[in-house]
């Protein structure tokens, strides 16, 4: 990723962060300790900032008249703590919140506080303090590589950097997720033109998305019909071409990039029966190569494939359906020839959140294809309050 400095929006704008950012780890980052001892009324603390903590700029006593505040020899400066809620004296407010606090930015007294040294995680105070480490500790035009936990150790949905061209690709490329939100919400999709629903946990069945190309082939059974003469060598290869190998924008909003693509899987495993015929296990196979979702298949003992499907290229595999069942969760989706199979297979799927794609193949590539790739829907605001500088391609 690249942090790079705007010539139009120079140092000006940096500021703002860095003053709030001053303002407001002064009470959330520094060492506080509480006196209760040296309390001067009943329901009242003092607070104790160290003396590397606070500057007092002010050049004459001026600054604090009217304040309780006093600054020790020893350069601590004390600031009173009451518990007191201004315009009810002695009743606290009902908060939903666990931590709160309230400060006279005039004096420095805490008006009123709730749990407010409790050690917590920063929230929103990290963007501040990223930002400020960034322009500390690097230049501007230096480029930064995003570690593993950086870019999956963060929980979906939460919010994001907005990044430039060029940084786009990386973020898309590393985030496994169904729906992808660069400079915008997250909240707001809308049928068709973001069509919706996670690729992992958060997805049921396929991963098919709602209000997306594909939605209502969840509700049909597709099957051949008797006879078909379709070459699906011949319409895997034009279906895939035509339809899953490029992302594409179908509303082409000015200022708004709501693209729509295919990703292949991680891997995929064909189970086989003894009642499955070869030629549904070579569709299978070429569906996932054109595809790009690597591939295995696994077969019981005594129904031995290897003569007959070594010349696909996949990993064969012999094996009992007890150790099939044990191997499941190393693949990302398991395609069979059919739906009659073992009820402990879909147990299993139901206990390690796998899908299992039994519908027997087809050989209409725009059907078939389906079962061997994964969506995603991207949302891009590529303007800049309101300004377009360029219009991004769609990939």
């Amino acid at each position: 990723m690249k942090i790079r400095k705007n010539p139009k929006k120079n140092r000006t704008r940096h500021a703002i962060p860095v003053v709030i950012l001053s303002t407001v780890l002064l009470f959330t980052m520094s060492v506080f300790y509480i006196d209760s001892t040296s309390s001067s009324a009943a329901g009242t603390d003092h607070l104790f900032l160290p003396d590397s903590t606070v500057t007092n700029t002010a050049s004459d006593d001026s600054t604090n008249e009217g304040s309780d505040n006093s600054t020790d020899e020893d350069g601590t400066t004390e600031y009173l703590v009451t518990t007191e809620y201004p315009d009810e004296p002695g009743k606290a407010p009902e908060l939903a919140s666990n931590y709160a606090i309230v400060l006279d930015a005039n004096t420095g007294n805490i008006l009123y506080q709730k749990n407010a040294f409790d050690k917590q995680y920063p929230a929103s105070i990290t963007k501040i303090m990223t930002f400020l480490l960034a322009i500390e500790n690097t230049k501007l035009t230096d480029t930064v590589t995003m570690s593993h936990d950086a870019v999956f150790g963060i929980d979906r949905g939460s919010s994001h950097i907005g990044l430039d061209e060029g940084e786009q690709k990386l973020w898309k490329d590393s985030i496994m997720a169904g729906n992808l939100y660069i400079n915008r919400g997250i909240t707001g999709a809308i049928v068709n033109r973001q069509p919706f629903g996670g690729m992992k946990l958060s997805a049921f069945g396929g991963g098919v998305k709602a209000g997306g190309p594909n939605y209502c082939a969840c509700f049909v059974n597709i099957a051949d019909k008797p006879g078909s003469t379709t070459d699906y060598t011949q319409s895997y290869v034009k279906a895939y071409e035509q339809e899953f190998a490029h992302a594409r924008d179908v509303n082409n909003l000015y200022g708004e990039q709501n693209a729509f693509r295919y990703l292949p899987l991680k891997n995929m495993v064909l189970r086989l029966f003894p009642g499955d015929n070869n030629e549904d296990a070579k569709m299978i196979a070429l569906a996932a190569r054109i595809c790009h979702t690597p591939l295995s298949i696994s077969f019981e003992p005594g129904d031995d494939r290897t003569a007959a499907l070594a010349s696909l290229g996949c990993p064969l595999k012999e094996e009992a359906l007890a150790g099939f069942l044990k191997s499941m969760k190393n693949y990302e989706r398991i395609r069979t020839c059919g739906a009659d199979i073992p009820m402990e297979m879909y147990e299993e799927a139901a206990r390690i959140d796998k899908y299992i794609a039994t519908a027997k193949p087809v050989k209409d590539g725009r059907v078939e294809l389906i079962h061997y790739i994964k969506e995603q829907s991207i949302s891009f605001e590529y303007h800049r309050y309101g300004s377009i500088l360029e219009v991004p391609s769609v990939e």
